[in-house]
């Protein structure tokens, strides 16, 4: 062994004694405290840099439309027992200021969550996960979802002209809601939808699942990427549906219109009255999938066609106007 390789050496070992004192002086001097109650990207307190903000169910003043905009709240509406409008909240955000918002203007009432007080600006390496490995404890900035739930009431019957919703991370639950137009965006959650009905509606969600039962729409527009949806008891005028990655599942509805589904990757089931069967138009295709219709299908033109990989599946109803078009390019189609 050369002299410069024994001095490397000897240095290594050297620091490592010195690395192993260090470290016993901090575990004694309450350095594993420190870590399970410190912040180690901001260096504060987790105690003295969060809080919990309540707010109990409050009246609100008249309003003829609404715009929500949550990032990371569990979002529900639901009906009030009487003829006023009422909210309710959890959330937790920065001691330095409420993240959650709500104004009356114009006759709008405007509810965001902005955590953006709780936000800094910094270079440096993130050392959060000693805490996590050390005490076996993780530390974060994000909201608790234990916590982050907001509940708008709305009496019966009430028509909004405008609904505009707009969720992040959380799931939204609305029942009872009826307005003129109708905007629902949420980028990871799921939605469930009752009792509730528009003239106009958009909705789109990135990954999720969305389940509806009672609703009533005149035209919508349909967008998700990831998630099945469920559409039960329910009545549609003119539909267009782009589902992504998941499953379509119609069941006891209504379709008086033109109607479009389609699907990229997922099974469309469909089970409708015999009213429905005779007098809606169909047109059914798939790339890679089969196509099962009814035996009980009331008579009518149609026209199937298969090859090794395709199915498609025509037929004429008694109504104008009212085609089920439904297109896959991998699934199954089933009409019952």
């Amino acid at each position: 062994m050369n002299k410069l390789t024994k001095r490397t050496l000897l240095a290594a070992a050297a620091l490592c004694v010195i690395g192993g004192i260090l470290l016993a002086v901090g575990i004694g001097s309450g350095g594993l405290r420190f870590l399970a109650s410190t912040n180690l990207t901001t260096m504060e307190p987790i105690a003295s840099s969060s809080k919990l903000y309540e707010e109990n169910k409050t009246k609100l003043d008249e309003f003829s439309s609404l715009n929500i905009d949550v990032a990371y709240l569990d979002l529900t509406v639901l009906p009030s027992e009487d003829d006023s409008c009422y909210l309710s909240y959890n959330v937790s955000g920065s001691i330095k200021e409420n993240p959650l918002k709500y104004t009356i203007s114009n006759g709008t009432l405007s509810i965001r969550e902005d955590h953006s007080a709780a936000s800094q600006f910094f270079v440096g390496v993130d050392y959060s996960f000693l805490a996590q490995v050390l005490t076996g404890r993780i530390v974060t900035d994000g909201p608790d979802p234990e916590y982050d739930s907001m509940t708008l009431y709305l009496p019966a019957g009430k028509q909004l002209n405008d609904a505009v919703i707009s969720g992040g991370d959380g799931d939204i639950s609305i029942r009872g809601l009826q307005a003129d137009q109708f905007t629902l965006e949420s980028s990871y959650g799921n939605l469930e939808l009752s009792d509730t009905s528009a003239r106009s509606a958009s909705f789109s969600l990135g990954d999720g699942d969305a389940d509806m039962d009672s609703v009533t729409l005149e035209q919508v527009d349909f967008d998700t990427s990831y998630g099945d949806v469920t559409v039960k008891n329910s009545s549609f005028g003119a539909v267009t549906l782009h589902a992504g990655d998941g499953d379509v599942t119609c069941e006891n509805n209504t379709f008086t219109s033109n109607c479009e589904f389609t699907l990229a990757y997922g099974d469309a089931f469909f089970r409708l009255d015999d009213q429905q069967k005779a007098a809606l138009s169909m047109e059914f295709q798939t790339d890679y999938g089969d196509i099962t219709i009814t035996e009980s299908l009331p008579n009518g033109a149609f026209t199937q066609f298969e090859d090794e990989d395709a199915k498609r599946y025509e037929k004429t109803g008694t109504a104008e106007g009212g085609t089920l078009s439904v297109a896959c390019d991998d699934g199954d189609i089933t009409l019952k």
